[in-house]
């Protein structure tokens, strides 16, 4: 393997962590406010996560983002 090539790795596994952290801080962020809203905030929220797996998905890394 190049050089070239390790180093692209590298930064590819930096940014894919960072991806990672704020995806499960988002994910937690918005899991508290949903359970604010009791029981029906929380099924609401997985409801989400299995049929709006994508948005889901990109909400959570906002938010993430945003919060860090």
């Amino acid at each position: 393997m190049e050089l070239s090539g390790i180093l692209l790795l590298i930064v590819a596994l930096v940014v894919v962590g960072y991806l990672i952290k704020w995806l499960f801080l988002g994910a937690a962020i918005l899991f508290a406010w949903a359970c604010e809203s009791g029981f029906i905030g929380a099924a609401a929220y997985f409801a989400c996560w299995f049929f709006l797996f994508p948005i889901m998905l990109v909400g959570c890394i906002i938010v993430g983002m945003v919060s860090a």
